[in-house]
């Protein structure tokens, strides 16, 4: 039977189920205020009666809103970040109005994305996290074959974008995550396929000395000579230095009618205390690439590639602005796209690094001579010497009704997601952050990575070297 015990403070009642197989009874619910009532503690501890560890976590969405907002401001209510006192996850919600929420539907299921960091990437061991991350893959795509699963420099992510089953299996992914159970068999079949695992771009591996990589002789022998209990206690020591965080996308009319069982379903059976996320923003170790380097491409066009770091959303709001002045302002003989890259996995560890990042790539479509990088440099220069005032606070206002309408429109719901990663904690603060990106931000930008940085230069049949 289910009897209400009315609450001390009269605002609330608690309901206890009283078990035929037990005299003890437990409850999760937050509800009860015990410590300032002596009697009611006496009460329930007479009568059993013990609280369980709420699992519900902590609305901290006001920590990262400017109070103080006086210019033009992207109001947000639809979306929420919580955290979860006992394990430390951090989720951020975006419950929206302007979409359809169906479990049934592959194409309407919730949008979840999971983000599990490594907070310690100076004791990452390459090798043993590329082969510990894909016995982590198989082990969940036994559970579902729908999600999509990545994995790069300490972070492991999954997704269940078109599967309706995701957000019920989550608990069980959380589980096998947790509590690996790692076998022979396991790591002796990530051996035999290590060869498949850690082929890198040539543009990617151009960026760094050849000394930098461990010898294919080397990882060969590493692999041979890792022992299960190597890899079990890495295992140990990554998950105590992890941070997670899901982001999810659902339609208001589903957070509202779900919200206690998405909250629950979310943090079930993490079973750990992660480090907490403090939102700091380090400086990436990332050197200018100092060398105009060719490399063979099969593409007829020539593409000119610059790394870029990535360390903060301000940097990549400035980025983005940059190259669609740039977009409006070369001549159309030029395509700009961008292309994001990671760590190989066959650096030798301890090994100063460019750690994560991406390219910007500029795309020729006439024939490339030794006159086509002057041209486009010389582009580029009188680009800087032109005015860009007027043009930049028109781009800021296009930029910042596109957010707008990713966030409080129509939108697809699987955009929204992925937009929701992209700006994570900031989001708050997106028009504030634009309005303070002035002219000489966008024109040292542009005269740091396009101007002074040497771009690796992809040549359709060409002989790969370095120019000094």
């Amino acid at each position: 039977m289910i009897y209400p015990i009315n609450n001390v403070n009269k605002k609330d009642y608690i309901a206890f189920k009283f078990s035929k197989q037990s005299d003890k009874i437990e409850t999760d619910y937050k509800s009860v205020n015990l410590s300032d009532c002596r009697s009611s503690q006496t009460i329930l501890t007479s009568n059993n009666i013990s609280i369980k560890k709420s699992l519900l976590p902590i609305d901290i969405t006001n920590k990262y809103k400017n109070c103080n907002v006086k210019a033009e401001h992207l109001d947000l209510p639809n979306i929420h970040i919580l955290e979860y006192p006992d394990t430390n996850l951090q989720v951020f919600i975006n419950a929206d109005e302007n979409i359809t929420t169906d479990n049934n539907s592959i194409l309407d299921c919730p949008k979840i994305q999971v983000f599990i960091l490594n907070n310690n990437p100076k004791k990452s061991d390459y090798l043993k996290e590329l082969i510990l991350f894909n016995i982590i893959q198989k082990k969940l795509k036994n559970i579902s074959t729908d999600i999509d699963i990545s994995i790069s420099n300490g972070a492991f992510s999954y997704n269940g974008f078109y599967d309706k089953n995701f957000l019920n299996n989550l608990p069980l992914f959380n589980k096998t995550f947790f509590n690996l159970n790692i076998s022979e068999k396991d790591l002796e079949k990530e051996k035999n396929e290590f060869n498949n695992l850690i082929d890198k771009s040539n543009v990617l591996l151009s960026l760094y000395d050849k000394s930098d990589f461990k010898s294919k002789e080397e990882i060969s022998e590493e692999i041979k000579n890792l022992k299960l209990e190597d890899l079990n206690s890495y295992y140990d020591e990554y998950k105590q230095n992890i941070i997670m965080q899901m982001f999810v996308t659902v339609s208001k009319e589903y957070f509202d009618n779900n919200k206690k069982e998405l909250y629950t379903t979310l943090n079930r059976n993490i079973g750990q205390k992660l480090i907490k996320n403090d939102n700091s923003q380090s400086e990436l170790n990332f050197a200018l690439n100092e060398k105009l380097k060719i490399i063979s491409s099969t593409n007829s066009n020539t593409i000119l590639n610059y790394p870029i770091p990535l360390n903060s959303v301000y940097d990549d709001l400035i980025g983005t602005i940059a190259i669609r002045i740039l977009n409006n302002n070369l001549s159309s003989d030029y395509k700009i796209g961008s292309e994001y890259f990671t760590l190989p996995y066959t650096f030798k560890n301890n090994t100063s690094r460019k750690e994560s990042g991406k390219f910007y790539r500029f795309e020729i479509k006439d024939k490339f001579d030794n006159n086509s990088l002057v041209k486009y440099q010389k582009s580029l220069a009188e680009l800087l010497n032109s005015p860009l005032e007027n043009e930049l606070e028109l781009v800021k206002e296009m930029y910042k009704e596109e957010l707008k309408n990713t966030f409080t429109g129509e939108c697809l719901d699987i955009i929204k997601s992925f937009e929701l990663v992209r700006y994570c904690e900031d989001i708050f603060n997106l028009y504030e952050i634009i309005d303070s990106i002035s002219e000489n931000d966008i024109k040292n930008y542009v005269k740091r990575y396009f101007i002074k940085q040497q771009p690796i230069i992809e040549l359709e049949g060409s002989n790969e070297h370095n120019s000094d």
